[in-house]
């Protein structure tokens, strides 16, 4: 007998695996906001529906979602307006206006829309309610339970989830079937059972014999040895049976509906069979008339939620149209169905199958994530992650994720410059631009006909006209920028509005809220306001501070991840400092010619070893332009810096005091 553990686990599969097509969803969507870690609601069209986020948000069912809100569970209703304000430690979601919920210390019950606790007792599990009837785990047996919260029928070692009225259960390793009433319509006299399905349903006798039954309970086929009857329950259309010759395929009322040599060993989908050629060839697929349809050779062929087939040569996989031909060819590592489609996985990485197209699609996935078993994820939609990052997909592929994007310049066939999401590939802008600049403050300076203008990070629009004849190197600042036009330097906001008018020669980025500028030969140093605070008599270029190598001695690729930080940007740490615990590790990827992080990629200028440590100067135009250059301590990879016009960050693979 199975145990109780594993009995709880598969309760839990198979109550939430829909068997009906569902009504397609067109509630609010749970959105990922990378930037603020924090969940939104959003349309089809990406609109916002409202303006409050969370800590997790799942979908809308009956009216109203499960929310996380300081590492409690509540209620919101389709305006974002909590209705159950109460801190659950877990909720699941509405199903015929119940849900079931469990509060610290407690077990799982039933609430309605109110709040209001429905079940008398608590159970270890606790079904979602469907079909007037809900499922509960206690003590070792299963119940289950009316609208009132009353328990109408158990102790069973096991009962399934409700297909049309009737769900099968197990008591002392027999099985009957119970109605949503709580009556034993089917007495348990079967050594197997399988759910209802168009009326019927597929039993074990105690010979080992099978036969499909009606929902009275009457036998409606003879008693034989069937092909695969409880491995694949939904295949009550046909009646399949191995014959000297072969196989012959039988309807419900014993029609003969095809005699075939090959020896079919499974239905696969519509009017598709599986056979095995019994030489060690392998598995093919015939059609209902017998025609050979996939010849014999693979080592698996498996069904699909689409209009194609999964086929499986040795340890590949592909995708095989109905009518035999290749589709997406067997090269992939492992074939994975979901509700929202299929996924090819290649290596570390998973793509969507776009049926429309025919072709998979081009963003990466790195994992499949659960779903946690009180919640719904509608047919049509997929839980993925990408890298760390955990999101809602829908089966066009459509990302409901606002991500972090790092903007990389590419130029096209015209000589023209883009800007393409490093990531994803996707362009942010036509070919249009001569030259891009550096960000600041999540603005990008960029020329267009020999003019610069400026792009929004924010927005990812162009928000300052190209009317400037320069924009100083280091961008955007205290939420300014020097620019320079018919020939004199002035400061711009992000709407491109003159905040500090254009009356100097020269001008410079603020830091700390001060900046340089020079009228005629003599340079002042000037406040947010542009007024002169004092006359500057000393100037140095940070980056000249900088060693100097003769190009870029160092080779050698590198994937390092820290997981501590010194983040000092305005001091260098001193002696004593001690490092901060990441929320989520950081990643550095170490080439000759380049240093990335998750937000920023540099371009290597030079490196070389300085006093015993392993150093990369960076080029200006690249990445942000806070850091100068990026230091091994020494020739170990567990501790590196960024150094930075102003300090320092340290990064380290464990705890660390500096100075020590």
């Amino acid at each position: 007998m199975s145990s109780p553990k594993f009995l709880s686990l598969l309760l839990i599969l198979l109550l939430f695996i829909p068997v009906n097509a569902q009504k397609p969803y067109d509630g609010p969507i749970p959105t990922y906001v990378q930037k603020d870690k924090k969940w939104i609601y959003r349309d089809r069209d990406g609109n916002r529906v409202f303006n409050r986020e969370f800590d997790e948000a799942w979908f809308f069912n009956e009216g109203l979602a499960v929310v996380n809100q300081f590492g409690s569970y509540k209620y919101i209703d389709q305006k974002g307006e909590l209705v159950i304000n109460i801190s659950y430690e877990k909720a699941g979601d509405f199903s015929e206006g119940l849900a079931a919920v469990k509060l610290p210390k407690t077990g799982y019950f039933y609430i309605n829309k109110r709040g209001e606790r429905v079940s008398e007792k608590e159970y270890q599990t606790l079904g979602k309610f469907k079909n007037g009837v809900g499922i509960g785990y206690r003590d070792i047996r299963y119940y289950l339970i009316d609208a009132t919260g009353k328990e109408i029928a158990g102790p069973f070692d096991y009962v399934d989830g409700f297909t049309e009225g009737m769900s099968w259960f197990s008591i002392n390793q027999q099985f009957g079937f119970v109605n949503t009433k709580g009556e034993i319509a089917i007495k348990p006299v079967y050594k197997n059972a399988r759910s209802f399905i168009d009326g019927y349903a597929w039993v074990e006798k105690p010979d080992g014999t099978f036969c499909l039954i009606d929902l009275k309970g009457k036998e409606v086929t003879p008693a034989k040895n069937y092909v695969n009857p409880i491995r694949f329950p939904y295949q009550t259309k046909y009646l399949i049976e191995h014959t000297k010759e072969g196989s012959t395929v039988k309807s419900r009322d014993g029609k003969t509906l095809l005699k075939t040599k090959y020896k079919i060993i499974r239905w696969l989908q519509k009017d598709l069979f599986v056979y095995n050629d019994g030489k060690g060839g392998g598995e093919g697929m015939i059609d209902i008339k017998g025609k050979e349809v996939i010849k014999a050779g693979w080592t698996s062929i498996e069904e699909s939620k689409g209009d194609f087939v999964i086929v499986q040569k040795n340890s590949k996989y592909g995708i095989y149209g109905p009518d035999g031909k290749e589709i997406i060819p067997p090269k992939y590592d492992f074939s994975w169905t979901t509700p929202v489609g299929t996924f090819m996985k290649e290596g570390n990485k998973y793509f969507l199958y776009l049926e429309k197209q025919k072709t998979l699609g081009k963003r990466v996935y790195h994992a499949m994530p659960d779903v946690p078993w009180q919640f719904t994820v509608p047919e049509g939609f997929g839980f993925v992650q990408a890298l760390y990052l955990k999101f809602f997909i829908d089966a066009d592929g459509n990302e409901y994720i606002v991500r972090d994007v790092y903007l990389e310049n590419y130029k096209g066939p015209n000589g023209k410059i883009a800007l393409k999401d490093a990531y994803t590939g996707d362009l942010y802008s036509d070919f249009v631009y001569d030259k891009v600049g550096i960000k600041g403050e999540e603005m990008l300076p960029v020329m267009k006909d020999g003019k610069w203008g400026f792009y929004s990070l924010e927005t990812y629009k162009e928000t300052v006209p190209f009317i400037y004849d320069e924009v100083d190197a280091y961008s955007f600042s205290h939420g300014l920028c020097p620019v320079k036009k018919n020939g004199k330097w002035g400061y711009i906001d992000k709407r491109g509005v003159t905040k500090i008018p254009f009356d100097f020669d020269e001008a410079n980025t603020f830091n700390k809220g001060e900046a340089i500028v020079k009228i005629g030969k003599k340079k002042y140093i000037i406040d947010l306001q542009g007024k002169v605070l004092r006359q500057d008599n000393y100037y140095s270029d940070p980056w000249a501070e900088r060693p100097e190598f003769n190009g870029n001695t160092l080779s050698g690729s590198y994937n390092l991840e820290y997981y501590h930080v010194i983040d000092s940007p305005y001091s260098i740490p001193v002696k004593g400092e001690r490092s901060q615990e990441l929320d989520e590790p950081v990643w550095i990827k170490v080439t000759q010619n380049s240093i990335s992080t998750r937000y920023y990629h540099f371009t290597v200028e030079s490196s070389g070893y300085h006093n015993g440590q392993r150093v990369y100067n960076l080029e200006r135009n690249s990445g942000n332009n806070t850091y100068l250059m990026f230091v091994f301590f020494g020739n170990g990879e567990d501790r590196c810096a960024f150094m930075t016009r102003d300090g320092m960050v340290v990064y380290a693979t464990a705890p660390m005091q500096f100075g020590k």
